[in-house]
């Protein structure tokens, strides 16, 4: 493919323009991340980085800080993206799967974006997530699981649910926090694999005890 030439380029809105050097910068920003298995890098190192001159890049970020806050939001608005296809499942599948296929559905797509986007794990790692503006919890992920878990359970109170939902909300984020130096794929397995296992294994064990109870409890006919 050619690259356009110098005329071309000036053709281009300067809001465009501004926006490509942005996500430069960003890309730059991950790659610095993922290198140094670490936030441990000057606003020097990301402008060579992102091969702009350190104007630009203070042009369009107060600080490291700054740059590292846009990023979690390039993220959380990736996980918004997942949400959206998964909130469109049909009600029948959630109910019909089988426990594992639940757990893969929910959670596949997300191991696919950490394994394109292992800076996320630095990210988690460092607890960047937690922004200046508060916490970047999905509630909306969460009603998901509530609901999966409401058609799956009809019977099951409330608090039942919203506990459960809460264990897989947060079941995954200890594959999040395991020590892996830089992009290391021979690790991946680790989240990949038994992620879904232990949420499979999660899922099964309260729908047992939910079936045992209402086997108990039988509805008086």
């Amino acid at each position: 493919m050619s690259m356009p030439n110098s005329r071309m380029r000036k053709r281009i809105p300067a809001q465009s323009r501004g926006e490509m050097r942005v996500s430069l910068i960003l890309d730059a920003c991950a790659r610095l991340l993922v290198r140094n298995s670490s936030s441990n890098f000057t606003m020097h190192g990301l402008a060579e980085e992102a091969k702009t001159s350190i104007g630009s890049l203070y042009h369009f970020f107060a600080d490291k800080q700054a740059v590292i806050d846009a990023l979690v939001i390039r993220h959380v608005e990736g996980g918004a993206r997942i949400l959206e296809k998964l909130t469109s499942v049909p009600d029948r599948k959630w109910i019909e799967w089988p426990p594992r296929t639940v757990m893969l559905e929910l959670h596949s797509l997300n191991i696919i974006y950490v394994q394109e986007n292992p800076d996320v794990r630095i990210l988690w790692n460092e607890a960047r997530f937690n922004t200046k503006h508060g916490s970047v919890v999905s509630l909306d992920l969460l009603a998901l699981y509530e609901r999966v878990l409401s058609l799956r359970m009809p019977e099951a109170s409330r608090t039942a649910i919203s506990k459960y939902a809460q264990g897989l909300y947060r079941l995954p984020m200890g594959f999040l926090l395991w020590d892996v130096p830089g992009n290391d794929q021979n690790s991946w397995g680790l989240f990949s694999e038994e992620a879904p296992r232990a949420l499979t294994a999660y899922l099964e064990a309260v729908e047992k005890e939910y079936a045992q109870s209402r086997a108990a409890c039988p509805i008086p006919a």
